[in-house]
C-alpha cells in the first residue's frame, strides 16, 4: 500500500504495480495527470462516480434504526454482546421545515 498526498512525487514504477488505487480529491493538475496515467485503457476503466450524498440524505427513512446492540457491543468491546434490555427511546424520523 502506498499513501501519498502528492502522487506526482511517487515513482511511476511504484504506482504502476499497485493493483488498487484510491484517489481522493486531487486539485493539483500534475497529481491528477499522474493518477490518470496509471489507469488502464478507456474501455477497461472503472465506471465509478462520486456519491450523491445530499440526494441520499434527503430520502425519507422507512425503518427506525436500532442502535442498541451496536452501542452495547461498542461499550463492552465485544462484537457478540447481546442487549437484553433496551433503554433507548426510538421515534419516527420527520423532516422539520423550520431547520431548512
Amino acid at each position: 500500500m502506498v499513501v501519498s498526498q502528492r502522487p506526482s512525487e511517487v515513482d511511476e514504477s511504484i504506482l504502476s504495480q499497485c493493483g488498487t488505487i484510491f484517489a481522493l480529491r486531487l486539485t493539483n493538475l500534475v497529481d491528477r495527470e499522474r493518477i490518470k496515467g496509471t489507469l488502464p485503457a478507456t474501455p477497461h476503466r472503472p465506471k465509478s462516480l462520486d456519491p450523491e450524498v445530499s440526494k441520499n440524505w434527503a430520502l425519507e427513512r422507512k425503518l427506525k434504526e436500532g442502535y442498541d446492540r451496536m452501542v452495547a457491543s461498542w461499550r463492552a468491546q465485544d462484537s457478540l454482546t447481546v442487549v437484553k434490555e433496551s433503554s433507548t427511546e426510538q421515534s419516527a424520523i420527520t423532516n422539520n421545515e423550520e431547520n431548512e
